[in-house]
């Protein structure tokens, strides 16, 4: 049975930086689930480095600190990825780095993600997407209508008079299409995941922390992208003509292109980013916890990683 070990939890928990550690301890390379770091351009909103980082950039790849890290810079910003995409790069890459004979660490915050690769995926399955439904929350009817209508054509005529003025099935019915739409079938179902016939060897590690200090953290993770040059990245991405892409819907980028364009100053810019990001730490805490899979470390605790590595040398070992 093949053996992938998974690294999750919120926002500023250092899963990069312990998955790191953990792969030149155990010969690994890293896979990212991260539905925004995916994006090509988007590399200080996303986290893809701490400011430290040695990183050298290849495609759909990066090598950070001398460690392979997989799904940074798959597509351009105004291509749309979906759940079952990420799916199907994380089977060829997991058996590109099983031949290698390394282990992959699957690391990252997108829940769903790592759901869909151990558990596989259908369409009733799709859970709330907070983040989008945060950005589609100002959107008119007839907006809301014409992205479902762009995404998925057959989905619209679908749909009787009453959904197509509905906001909230509207949204609904984006967030699947977003979801689904490249292998999307007759009755809307999607295939399951191969990994299911793997029968991978699955390790999931969570880190957690209160949320004060999570949010502590998150704060001067704002201050510090905005300091390193957050903005340029931003107003560089509106230059290509990426202002109104999918990846510039979320809760850092909206907010950018928002004040860029002067509608409101940086303290106000500051307030939102620092609510908006302790508003999606909740959420991820409040999805991850209901994996009953994942062993659980506070990273406030004396002594936390050497409990982790501890773990993972033991499961490698059975």
């Amino acid at each position: 049975m093949q053996k992938i070990l998974v690294i999750c939890g919120p926002t500023a928990t250092g899963k990069t930086s312990l998955a790191l550690q953990l792969a030149r301890k155990f010969q690994g390379e890293l896979i990212s689930a991260d539905s925004r770091q995916v994006y090509k351009g988007l590399d200080i909103g996303t986290g893809k480095i701490s400011f430290d980082d040695k990183f050298r950039k290849f495609k759909g790849k990066w090598l950070l600190n001398d460690v392979w890290i997989h799904g940074y810079d798959l597509v351009e910003p105004d291509k749309v990825f979906t759940v079952a995409d990420f799916v199907d790069f994380f089977e060829s890459t997991t058996q590109e780095i099983w031949r290698k004979g390394k282990l992959p660490i699957l690391v990252g915050g997108t829940g769903f993600y790592i759901k869909a690769v151990l558990d596989g995926i259908n369409t009733l399955g799709i859970p709330a997407d907070w983040e989008l439904r945060e950005t589609l929350k100002d959107f008119s009817t007839e907006q809301l209508q014409d992205k479902i209508r762009d995404l998925d054509p057959k989905k619209w005529k679908a749909m009787n008079e009453s959904d197509k003025k509905n906001p909230r099935r509207l949204v609904r019915a984006i967030e699947i299409a977003l979801s689904t739409q490249p292998l999307a079938t007759k009755d809307q179902k999607i295939r399951p995941s191969r990994t299911e016939r793997w029968k991978l060897d699955a390790l999931c590690i969570g880190l957690l922390a209160p949320h004060d200090f999570l949010f502590q953290r998150t704060n001067r993770w704002v201050e510090e992208r905005l300091e390193k040059g957050l903005v340029k990245e931003v107003e560089d991405l509106i230059k290509k003509g990426y202002k109104d892409a999918v990846s510039m819907q979320g809760i850092i980028y909206k907010p950018m292109v928002d004040f860029i364009e002067g509608k409101f100053d940086l303290m106000v810019l500051k307030e939102k980013l620092k609510n908006q990001i302790h508003d999606y730490v909740r959420r991820q805490l409040t999805w991850f916890k209901k994996d009953k899979r994942i062993f659980w470390f506070d990273i406030t605790e004396k002594k936390w990683k050497e409990k982790v590595e501890k773990k993972v040398r033991t499961w490698l070992n059975n």
